[in-house]
């Protein structure tokens, strides 16, 4: 969940991350391990128009990264957000998370 003011991003390929938890009344380790889940993430133009979508595995079972292609997105503002998968199941989208690209 994204917390705080709009970051500010000066890097031409900026990367999105996020880690999964379990549901509240889970009784396992609330951090994972996840193996077998892929994180599906879109970003958006502040307008909502969907300007990339990208499904990448969890890395080490933990976290989700995706790495935003070297010059895809011009300078301005954009949201992210991402949801874990397994199969033909899915999460509830995560709130979408605000940016500046200024690179």
């Amino acid at each position: 969940m994204c917390q705080g003011p709009t970051l500010r991003v000066v890097s031409a390929s900026p990367t999105l991350a996020a880690s999964p938890t379990r549901p509240p009344g889970s009784t396992a380790s609330p951090f994972g391990p996840f193996p077998g889940l892929v994180g599906r993430f879109q970003v958006a133009r502040s307008s909502g128009e969907i300007v990339l979508r990208q499904a990448t595995p969890i890395e080490n079972g933990r976290v989700f990264v995706f790495q935003v292609p070297q010059d895809r997105l011009p300078d301005g503002q954009y949201r992210w957000r991402m949801r874990a998968e397994n199969g033909t199941a899915a999460s509830n989208w995560a709130p979408w998370c605000p940016f500046t690209l200024n690179s």
